[in-house]
């Protein structure tokens, strides 16, 4: 059992390694107006580093992903193919992100033909990739996440959705339950506090805590009252499910040493960095998260004294507050003209809680099953496998995230 259990450890390691990223998604907007449809393609310009890879010459990143897209995105009417009716062109965008705009004409009108928008942006570079795609048809709307296995969205009245307040809410809490499903790192984060957790009463304390954290910051940087790196996020993330990972798996002075080394790692990536990019990432952040390693090491779990009976409700709020600028980062990129913010972000992050609801029934329902399936003995063998799987993916995305802004 435990050699079965190693080899799937093995082969998520590969498939983990393969993708790199643990998330990829973009976003466009589309605007029909008779025989044009126009549209917005956004993306995080750390996603877009993906193109580096297709690259045979030195090349900008802004041009490598227009390039991308005119050979990547096309517009079709009744089998027949729409051309571009204008060149690509980048849209002043926030800090770290694109948009690039595209422009097609059809011979009819594209809510009176069966048009199909093809989007194939990324899924050869990424599989995992997803895009979320709109268009506005006046008073309807049609939407749908595009996969690698599904890129196209069909433009069709008949298939059009009235716009109206209640779609629009729906439509945004189901992005944001499919942004924490789709997201790895998240869920793995999710997973180590479970396993950290020895009770159904500590356990409610930790999901809340770390609801509470992400809520928080959610609606902060979405509001843009906190502006935080999004490199310094992404890393931070990584740590995260490294601190949690090991607390769920190590205890004594062997979790004393560990915190002690992962301090020592974190200040040598900090050399490693400055090194090669002084201005990469600020060093007050691995300075920050080194401190944290070595004065969270130091304390130790007891249910007797109340500091350390409720750590995983501490280490659960405190990055919380970091998975929550990494929700807000993609909330960001969503077209907000259908509705104002706050309830935007409102059904957003209802979507997310109940994307982590899910998540959470599901990992029950898993672990009830192992338990009828296993013995005692082998759920052992199988936690240390999942924790010292949790642990590898926390180290790969930590340095990873660490060494890319080198």
């Amino acid at each position: 059992m435990i050699r079965v259990l190693c080899l799937i450890l093995a082969l998520l390691f590969n498939v983990v390694e393969a993708q790199a990223h643990s998330r990829s998604e973009s976003f466009s907007v589309w605007e029909a107006e008779g025989k044009i449809l126009s549209g917005v393609f956004s993306i995080e310009a750390r996603r877009a580093t993906l193109l580096y890879g297709m690259a045979l010459q030195d090349t900008s990143l802004q041009t490598l992903l227009i390039n991308h897209l005119n050979e990547t995105i096309s517009l079709s009417q009744e089998g027949m193919i729409c051309g571009a009716s204008q060149t690509l062109r980048d849209l002043p965008a926030k800090p770290g992100s694109f948009r690039i705009q595209l422009t097609f004409e059809c011979p009819k009108e594209i809510s009176s033909a069966n048009s199909q928008l093809h989007i194939k942006s990324f899924f050869d570079i990424s599989p995992s990739h997803v895009h979320g795609a709109r268009v506005d048809l006046g008073e309807r709307w049609v939407e749908a996440l595009l996969t690698s296995a599904q890129p196209t969205l069909t433009i069709s009245l008949t298939k059009a959705k009235p716009v109206n307040a209640l779609s629009n809410f729906v439509t945004m809490t189901r992005i944001g339950a499919a942004h924490v499903l789709s997201g790895l790192d998240h869920m793995a984060f999710l997973l180590a506090l479970m396993l950290l957790c020895t009770g159904w009463r500590m356990l409610v304390w930790t999901i809340t805590a770390f609801t509470g954290g992400h809520s928080i910051t959610l609606a902060l940087v979405a509001l843009e009252w906190v502006r935080p790196a999004s490199g310094a996020i992404e890393l931070m993330i990584g740590f995260s499910i490294l601190v949690a990972a090991m607390d769920s798996s190590l205890s004594g002075d062997a979790r004393k040493r560990s915190y002690i080394m992962l301090a020592g790692l974190t200040l040598i990536l900090m050399l490693v960095g400055f090194a090669f990019s002084p201005l990469a990432l600020p060093s007050m952040v691995f300075i920050g998260l080194a401190l944290y390693a070595a004065l969270y090491g130091m304390q130790k779990p007891s249910e007797t004294n109340a500091l350390g009976a409720y750590l995983p409700v501490l280490l659960a709020g405190t990055f919380g507050l970091v998975h929550g600028a990494g929700f807000a980062a993609s909330f960001l990129e969503l077209d907000m003209r259908a509705m104002s913010i706050l309830p935007a972000l409102l059904a957003f992050n209802i979507g997310v809680e109940l994307g982590q609801l899910v998540a959470f029934v599901s990992a029950l329902a898993v672990y009830g099953l192992i338990k009828k399936w296993l013995k005692d003995y082998q759920i052992g063998q199988a936690q240390v496998v999942l924790q010292s799987a949790l642990i590898g993916l926390g180290m790969f995305w930590f340095v990873s995230r660490a060494l890319s802004f080198a």
